[in-house]
């Protein structure tokens, strides 16, 4: 009779034992993996702050505006233009200084303009714009 008895202990242990794995498993099956969408939503995207006069509440998106707001005050493109004569600059209408060798707009402010002189490009437009000039009074 102890040996029945032990032979049913044996058999309701094994039972138990198979209802656990069972319950772990259908615990387990229940839970799925996280999908990427689901974590990139909350995530937040790291931007970096906006460049520029951060005094200005105005979003202008005209490039020229912002250079405008740099520009010296006491002296116009026209005096700039004259102490540069010996450099190819002539004088917008809208106020800024045109340099005629190599096409472009020059900040009025003077290192601007000294640095926009030593520049390669400016130098080798220059010395193209003098050879037609020396050519052109040959013929």
């Amino acid at each position: 009779m102890a040996e029945v008895i032990e032979v049913e202990i044996e058999q309701a242990s094994e039972q138990e034992q198979r209802g656990r794995e069972d319950e772990v498993v259908s615990v387990l099956s229940s839970v799925r993996p996280p999908v990427a969408s689901d974590l990139s939503r909350k995530r937040k995207l790291v931007t970096n702050p906006e460049k520029g006069n951060r005094r200005s509440n105005s979003k202008s998106s005209s490039p020229d505006s912002t250079a405008a707001k740099s520009e010296p005050k006491s002296i116009s493109a026209k005096d700039r233009a004259k102490q540069f004569k010996d450099e190819p600059f002539t004088a917008q209408a809208k106020g800024g200084l045109f340099c005629t060798a190599c096409r472009e707009l020059v900040s009025l402010k003077k290192q601007n303009i000294h640095v926009h002189i030593s520049s390669k490009k400016t130098q080798g437009e220059q010395r193209k714009a003098v050879a037609e000039r020396q050519e052109r009074r040959r013929h």
